[in-house]
């Protein structure tokens, strides 16, 4: 019953967090059809969007972008309910990141350039993600960005901001 299911979706996440995005995909391929052999009005409006979304980072983990990308497009099409979310998981899969612990100030300075531009892919969505600047991720990333392009102090802005919203906001970005 519904119960199992929502078991089996936060299961799911918790494999996210744990970065096995196979294991999750399995997870929520064995909710999906459930879920739709049961009554709708047992399980909130935001429950498919919310499976999708758990999908779509399934794919950007096991490195399939245009997947995670579509999915997360799809999204937007509807009625996702957490949008600054959804555009910060397009921004990753636009820059190739299979988990936000990806992004971070190279240690080589030759690996700079890459990773500014791989953070310069998916600048829009990070961008959209801070829509209302609370996104402590989006922060993060556009930070870290701001960094590597030689803004230290408008890095140090978002870098010190996405710190104290961390601390502050329920709906940090959790998963991978």
């Amino acid at each position: 019953g519904p119960g199992l299911i929502h078991a089996l979706v936060g299961f799911a996440e918790t494999q996210l967090r744990g970065q096995a995005p196979v294991e999750a995909r399995l997870l929520l391929e064995q909710v999906r059809q459930p879920h739709e052999q049961l009554e709708p009005a047992l399980f909130p409006a935001d429950f498919l969007p919310r499976v999708t979304h758990l999908q779509a980072q399934c794919c950007r983990g096991e490195g399939r972008f245009a997947e995670s990308r579509a999915l997360l497009e799809g999204l937007l099409q509807g009625k996702a309910v957490r949008t600054r979310l959804v555009h910060l998981d397009l921004g990753l899969a636009e820059g190739g990141f299979r988990w936000l612990s990806e992004v971070e100030v190279p240690r080589q300075q030759a690996e700079v350039e890459g990773m500014s531009q791989r953070l310069r892919s998916g600048h829009r969505h990070f961008e959209l993600a801070l829509a209302d600047k609370r996104s402590p991720a989006a922060l993060y990333v556009l930070g870290v960005l701001h960094l590597l392009e030689g803004e230290p102090a408008e890095a140090a802005g978002r870098l010190e901001h996405a710190c104290n919203r961390a601390a502050q906001d329920e709906e940090s970005y959790r998963p991978a």
